[in-house]
This record gives structure tokens, C-alpha cells and sequence, in this order.
């Protein structure tokens, strides 16, 4: 008798997620922080960044290049092999499309 073959993981998403690099920025009480995209889906996105937030953390998040912004709760943070961080985060609500003028935003995250 072998060892047991391990049990596959079950994905439990409803959506897909699109796994692709990207560039954001993320705002925090502490300041605003450059980070890398690795996937992205309707109701969160996979983040590496060089600082660690605590799960239930919300962050306002900027996705540049989508031109696209909302906030967004930190799921969970595990450090990653190269000392950086892995930030699974989870939409507050649908994300805004970013417009050219002056913003005033308010957090829609019940507390």
C-alpha cells in the first residue's frame, strides 16, 4: 500500500478569476502604497505589496490602468518566499469608474 493521493481543492468562487499583472496603488491610514496585481475578478483581487495590512483592514484601491477605483477589505495577508506580502482583497461594492475631475469619496465598507 502507497501513501494516499491528496484530495484536490475545490474551487468555492461563483465567478472566474482573471489572472493577469497589473500595477495599482492602494490608500491606507498609513499612506498611499505602490503594489502588483496578480488577479482580478468581479468581487476582489490577489495583491503583492512590500507592506502587510491585517485581515478586516479597508483600503482604497486604484487600478490605473482600468481606470477603475472603490474600496476594499483585506481577506487575508500571508507572507510570501520573498518577503513581500500576498493581500487577498475582497470589494466593498461594485468598483467606480475613475473620471477626470475632483473627487469626494465616501467609504461604503460597514465598519
Amino acid at each position: 500500500m502507497g501513501k494516499p493521493k491528496p484530495v484536490p481543492l475545490v474551487e468555492r468562487r461563483v465567478t472566474p478569476r482573471r489572472r493577469l499583472r497589473f500595477t495599482a496603488e492602494v490608500q491606507a491610514a498609513e499612506g498611499r502604497f505602490a503594489v502588483l496585481g496578480l488577479d482580478l475578478h468581479e468581487h476582489g483581487a490577489m495583491l503583492v505589496s512590500r507592506q502587510a495590512w491585517p485581515a478586516g483592514t479597508i483600503l482604497f484601491l486604484d487600478l490605473k490602468a482600468f481606470w477603475l477605483m472603490g474600496f476594499a477589505r483585506v481577506r487575508h495577508c500571508t507572507v510570501r518566499d520573498d518577503c513581500t506580502y500576498g493581500i487577498g482583497l475582497e470589494f466593498c461594492a461594485p468598483l467606480m469608474r475613475q473620471e477626470i475631475g475632483t473627487w469626494q469619496i465616501e467609504r461604503i465598507c460597514p465598519v
